[in-house]
């Protein structure tokens, strides 16, 4: 028993994980790459992208999802995708994105992460760290992003 309750319907997926490996990980991240190369964005949506100072100066991308037709002071959410700092975005998540985009409507920033080296690392952990305490979210909202794509 979990200290939480899980529904009925989630509960053949209790004891799945995903398979961490040193081998499997990189194939995986090219094969989720490769699919968001080919995914066609929702019509309506802009993408800009920008760059932030992350730990030790390592650049992180910003993405923002923005509806076309959006004004300047519209509400902004801020998206990580749950990928424990070892897989990259997959195509459900974009989609997910450009969905809060234009339902919402908002600015969507998707933030892509670095991913770990090695998850024992220590300089894995102080990339991880920063994110989990909300430092980046502070920076996210200092950041200077334009409300439309050039």
């Amino acid at each position: 028993m979990s200290k939480y309750a899980i529904h009925e319907d989630f509960k053949k997926l209790e004891k799945n994980t995903l398979p961490f490996y040193p081998i499997v990980l990189p194939l995986l991240n090219k094969l989720m790459q490769r699919s968001n190369s080919r995914l066609k964005l929702p019509d309506g949506i802009v993408v800009t992208k920008k760059q932030i100072k992350g730990y030790r100066n390592g650049l992180i991308d910003l993405f923002l999802y923005e509806p076309a037709n959006l004004q300047e002071n519209a509400p902004c959410l801020v998206y990580f995708h749950g990928g424990a700092f070892a897989l990259k975005e997959a195509h459900y998540h974009i989609r997910l994105v450009c969905d809060y985009a234009l339902r919402t409507p908002c600015k969507v920033v998707f933030v892509d992460y670095r991913l770990l080296r090695s998850m024992f690392s220590p300089s894995a952990r102080k990339t991880a760290m920063p994110r989990s305490n909300g430092r980046l979210l502070t920076r996210t909202r200092s950041a200077s992003i334009p409300a439309r794509s050039p």
